[in-house]
């Protein structure tokens, strides 16, 4: 974390083998906080008439954008008539990912962020190989302005409880087969019905070229569930009968791209089909619980609800099944949450 991040970036583009960028923590004996300014140091083997710093999330296919502060970009000073040095300090405050895919929610870990110098000569503009983070950054603001869902009880042991107006629960990413599977989670809804959609899960897709999700939501006004997709055109979509009041009900969602179906359960009971013939959701993904955070600025869909018992599969199951206990995991479980104390997100599948 605290370590210099070093790297000789070979020529290309006519830049010379000894140019070097260095980006490191001012203060190397504090983790990089809110408080704690990073340094870039550029040496140039020609000089430049000007430099900066792009930010990137370089695990992304294609390399995406990263906002820091607000801006895509730091651009760099010269430190001496020769303009072969360059230099700048930053603080992070906040950042987000173009394509939903970081921000302040999670700590970004070593390599996360991607710093990729430009230099400019005689009106051309020129690119260094980016170079990766040798450090992690959190800032201590993930949980502002979103509150971390209460824990309640549930079916079996605790649940997560929504709250409607400010909660919800992200795993910002996790293994997940959009060409097959089944997703099984315990729904608690209350006896009063929202104005608005709310959501119980959103699963999307992080860091490829298409953008695709799954997700299943609570329609305004009623107590009806309704499971959808979208492929990057179409929405395909199956809605429920309505639930029962105060009770706790299973809810299954399979989907299978080689019988071309997705199809929603209700306490075991089939609520219909969909064609399913594009994957939805990436082998990277992301989900959401009990709302969103719609492109790392606005709270959207939440939803009030108790949540237990939450899993993912890469097998089609028996969507009619109705568990007597906490769900179970195989070899065919890719994510198994039961939410219980003290680590509610701890995933149980043994993956």
């Amino acid at each position: 974390m605290r370590s210099i991040l070093l790297a000789v970036l070979f020529s290309a583009a006519g830049l010379s083998a000894a140019d070097i960028l260095k980006v490191h923590p001012v203060n190397p004996a504090r983790s990089v906080t809110a408080e704690d300014p990073i340094r870039f140091e550029l040496e140039l083997d020609e000089p430049a008439d000007s430099a900066r710093v792009d930010f990137v999330v370089p695990w992304c296919k294609p390399v995406q954008k990263l906002q820091i502060n607000g801006a895509y970009h730091v651009d760099l000073e010269p430190m001496g008539d020769d303009k072969k040095h360059f230099q700048a300090e930053l603080t992070i405050k906040d950042y987000y990912g173009d394509g939903y895919v970081v921000d302040t929610r999670v700590p970004a870990a070593p390599g996360d962020f991607a710093f990729e110098p430009v230099l400019m000569r005689n009106g051309r503009e020129s690119r260094l190989p980016a170079v990766k983070s040798a450090f992690a950054v959190d800032i201590g603001n993930r949980v502002s302005p979103i509150n971390q869902p209460l824990v309640a009880d549930g079916k079996f042991g605790q649940a997560l409880s929504f709250d409607g107006e400010k909660s919800i629960a992200v795993i910002p990413q996790f293994k997940f087969c959009p060409d097959k599977g089944t997703i099984d989670v315990l729904v608690f809804l209350p006896m009063m019905m929202a104005k608005e959609e709310g959501l119980v899960f959103f699963i999307q897709s992080v860091g490829e070229e298409k953008w695709t999700y799954q997700a299943l939501g609570i329609l305004p006004s009623s107590r009806k569930l309704q499971y959808y997709t979208w492929d990057g055109s179409r929405v395909h979509k199956i809605v429920s009968k309505e639930l029962p009041d105060e009770n706790w009900v299973k809810v299954t969602v399979t989907f299978d791209l080689a019988a071309k179906q997705m199809e929603l359960f209700i306490n075991g009971e089939s609520q219909g089909t969909e064609e399913y013939d594009t994957p939805c959701g990436g082998k990277k993904s992301r989900i959401e619980m009990g709302g969103r955070f719609h492109a790392g600025k606005e709270l959207t869909q939440l939803g009030q609800m108790l949540v237990d018992e939450f899993r993912i599969s890469e097998v089609v199951r028996d969507g009619k099944a109705i568990e007597s206990a906490p769900f179970a995991t195989d070899g065919n479980t890719l994510m198994l949450l039961h939410f219980d104390n003290p680590s509610p997100l701890k995933d149980d599948s043994g993956k």
